[in-house]
């Protein structure tokens, strides 16, 4: 399992992991997580959070 975590100056958490299998608790079955540690870390710091937060 690979995270990104972020914070957010406003106070907003953002966390996205990627896992190397189906599911969380089952055995790999790929080298590496779907996602890059780049791609996860540009999910968590993209612009489109914000617009996500209830007003």
């Amino acid at each position: 399992m690979w995270t990104a975590d972020s914070m957010r100056p406003d106070g907003m958490r953002v966390v996205v992991s990627a896992f190397n299998s189906g599911e969380q608790s089952s055995a790999a079955t790929r080298k590496a997580p779907a996602l890059t540690m780049d791609q996860l870390t540009a999910l968590v710091i993209s612009p489109e959070w914000p617009k996500l937060q209830q007003r």
